[in-house]
């Protein structure tokens, strides 16, 4: 039989792509070829990237009509970082709640250890009213306040006594300041470490920390290209783990706010998570959300090395949601694993695989068809400078790291005698 084209049309791509096999075997080169292919046909895309290789081989390939719509997130740039304020969300008090919840899921998940019933209260009810509040000068509080709530009694005066902050909080305050130091310390002590990690690292503080940014809701509705660099070996495995995860949670958060937009008018959007097991951190969810995502026009392409990376959780809800399915050369453990998947090859035929050559298993109209073997097209020759645009882009997007420091400081600073909105805070 004579060689032929394989694609995916884009209802198909909307049931989700999973990617799997070691480094050197071609993923990233399938992947930045795909964001091309996407980028080339006008679609929203956001694209984690731990290595940074992928993201650089992105940005030198931009079509030059979509080189505004190209917003570089990378944590390390700290001279002028990009903000992306994960409380400053549109939906109004539902979609609040929604992503309050989906935010402390998320830290649970990551920090199992130090969360239980009590923590999750604590969390939930503070951020519920940091979103609910202004600052002094009026502008949007974010993540890196959270802690100070806890912390700082002079500074939660005066965000809890706004009345915009909703009477459904307020006996939870009231109970927290009748409570001696002791036993405030009791009940937040067991993550208040943990909630560090926004404020004392300087990669995270700044990027989240900034009152105005970038919204992921961007991606859906002025279909914007976001490219998040998070090399692990600069920023360390916590942060980006970390990071990864809120992203995610934020980008979630304005799929389902889709929710009020007419499915004709839901254009598709793309999401590429390489070692996505680090950043999707909703276990037994997992396999609702990837269902619910098509629904909303948000198509995920997950792609990682090796099955023993995945959860038991995430490894039912990736294999059983997920309609396209491709594999390059595997490991042989993962081979014999996958074999019965990938019938009529064998754990030998996976194994054997060449660079560039996958077994796929793909979605059409609604059913997985029986397993091809193909061979990836080779990346395009550069079209740009990426480096250039890198910077143009944290020019047009990004803030002066003493801007950002400044605004930080004086959003925990209220002044001696001010007003909130509607009462006085007291002191």
């Amino acid at each position: 039989m004579a060689n032929r084209p394989l694609a995916l049309r884009r209802a198909d791509r909307l049931r989700h792509a999973w990617v799997i096999g070691p480094t050197g075997v071609g993923k990233s080169t399938l992947l930045a070829n795909m964001i091309i292919q996407d980028m080339a046909d006008n679609r929203g895309l956001v694209v984690l990237d731990p290595k940074g290789d992928l993201v650089s081989d992105v940005l030198s390939r931009v079509p030059e009509n979509r080189r505004d719509d190209v917003v570089l997130l990378d944590p390390s740039a700290i001279d002028r970082p990009v903000g992306l304020n994960i409380l400053d969300l549109a939906g109004g008090e539902h979609a609040r709640e929604l992503a309050v919840d989906h935010l402390v899921h998320v830290m649970a998940s990551l920090w199992r250890s130090s969360f239980g019933p009590r923590t999750t209260d604590v969390l939930r009810n503070a951020l519920l009213t940091l979103t609910h509040s202004r600052a002094v000068d009026g502008s949007a509080h974010t993540l890196v306040e959270l802690p100070e709530i806890l912390v700082n009694k002079r500074y939660r005066a005066f965000v809890t006594g706004q009345s915009s902050v909703p009477l459904s909080v307020r006996p939870f305050w009231a109970a927290f300041e009748q409570m001696s130091d002791n036993e405030r310390a009791q009940v937040i002590g067991p993550s208040l470490n943990k909630l560090r990690s926004f404020t004392t690292r300087s990669s995270l503080r700044l990027l989240l920390g900034q009152s105005e940014g970038i919204r992921l809701s961007d991606v859906f509705t002025k279909r914007r290209i976001v490219l998040v660099p998070l090399t692990a070996g600069v920023l360390g495995a916590e942060t980006t783990a970390l990071l990864g995860s809120l992203l995610m949670a934020g980008l979630w958060s304005a799929a389902q706010a889709r929710v009020a937009v007419a499915p004709e008018r839901r254009h598709a959007v793309f999401a590429y998570l390489d070692e996505f097991q680090n950043f999707l951190k909703l276990d037994l969810e997992l396999a609702d959300m990837l269902a619910a995502a098509r629904g909303y026009g948000l198509g995920m392409v997950l792609s990682h090395q090796f099955v023993s990376q995945l959860t038991p959780e995430i490894k039912a809800a990736v294999l059983g949601t997920v309609r396209t399915q491709i594999a390059f050369s595997l490991e042989l453990d993962d081979a014999r694993a996958l074999a019965p998947r990938f019938a009529p090859l064998t754990a030998e035929d996976l194994s054997g695989l060449a660079a560039y050559e996958i077994a796929l298993r793909a979605s059409v109209d609604n059913t997985t068809l029986a397993t091809a073997t193909g061979t990836t097209l080779p990346l395009a020759a550069s079209t740009g400078d990426g480096e250039a645009l890198a910077r143009q882009a944290r020019e047009r997007y990004g803030v002066s790291r003493e801007e950002v420091e400044r605004a930080l400081q004086a959003r925990i600073t209220p002044p001696q005698h001010a007003r909130t909105f509607g009462r006085e805070a007291s002191t």
